[in-house]
């Protein structure tokens, strides 16, 4: 098995820089290219108003941009290979897959249970989402700590 492009999908948590670590490992090993997403929640317009949450969305995808800017250059990732997209995160990360050639997602996962995996993950929703191989690194909700018992 030989991946082409691998996508780093991040939330920019306590976890990302290991989860880019992780990725970037399996580009080098691959020799794959690799693209780096960061999908920035959409907010509904309910009783605001348009203009409110433009600029509320605007502000975090400056923010976002500007994070993943450093972590670009902390990890050699070119800047055309870094995505800050609006949306919701599962379905952003599937649609981006698809139109960019992705075969393999490379996801952190927080480990939640009870009520928060019912309603379902980011990570949950994206392997069961795609026909890509998906790669997920976990993490436990206490301590956000790799989880190295496995």
């Amino acid at each position: 098995m030989s991946y082409k492009h691998i996508l780093i999908a991040i939330d920019l948590s306590d976890t990302t820089n290991s989860l880019l670590e992780k990725g970037t490992k399996f580009s080098k090993l691959f020799k794959a290219k690799m693209s780096l997403l960061h999908v920035v929640h959409s907010i509904p317009v309910y009783g605001y108003g348009d203009n409110y949450v433009v600029d509320i969305e605007s502000k975090l995808v400056k923010k976002a941009t500007e994070e993943m800017e450093q972590l670009g250059n902390k990890f050699n990732i070119q800047t055309e290979n870094i995505y800050v997209e609006i949306g919701a995160p599962k379905y952003t990360i599937l649609q981006f897959t698809e139109e960019n050639a992705v075969d393999l997602i490379v996801i952190g996962s927080h480990g939640r249970s009870g009520l928060l995996r019912v309603l379902g993950s980011c990570a949950s929703g994206v392997i069961h989402g795609t026909h890509n191989d998906v790669f997920v690194i976990h993490y436990e909700e206490e301590n956000l700590n790799p989880d190295t018992s496995n």
